[in-house]
């Protein structure tokens, strides 16, 4: 394992529920710029293991870093403006809100946080190039 200096670092990430180990010591570096692809059987622990780089679901074990900060160490106050400000995930199945459009859904959080303006053209962006711009 290489240790990047900005990105997401996982070591040894394990997570069991009851006796069944569903992520069995996942180690990888993704470098900021990287697209990922998670692929797999249904059931294979990909949804569990994007929930856990994302700080929504804790690991049994083993560290997650996000810009060389482990993210289980981080207070509520920390965790909560880190997921609001630094996390996104584009799932198989999408959980927006049917009244509003796909920029609009993107661009909640930076709504809430008074930085639509800021965010805006990233967005459109960001939508373009995965092809969502007219959604």
């Amino acid at each position: 394992m290489q240790f990047v200096n900005s990105g997401i670092s996982v070591t040894d990430l394990r997570k069991t529920f009851g006796n069944s180990e569903i992520i069995k010591g996942v180690t990888l570096d993704i470098e900021d710029g990287d697209y990922v692809s998670l692929t797999g059987k249904s059931g294979s622990g990909k949804s569990t293991l994007l929930y856990m780089i994302s700080s929504l679901d804790p690991p049994s074990s083993g560290t997650i870093k996000i810009d060389k900060k482990d993210i289980y160490r981080m207070n509520e106050e920390e965790i909560h403006e880190f997921r609001n400000k630094r996390m996104g995930f584009i799932f198989q199945f999408h959980y927006l809100l049917p009244e509003f459009t796909a920029i609009e859904n993107v661009l909640m959080p930076a709504r809430k946080a008074g930085l639509l303006k800021e965010y805006q053209s990233y967005a459109e962006h960001l939508l373009e190039e995965f092809d969502l711009k007219d959604r």
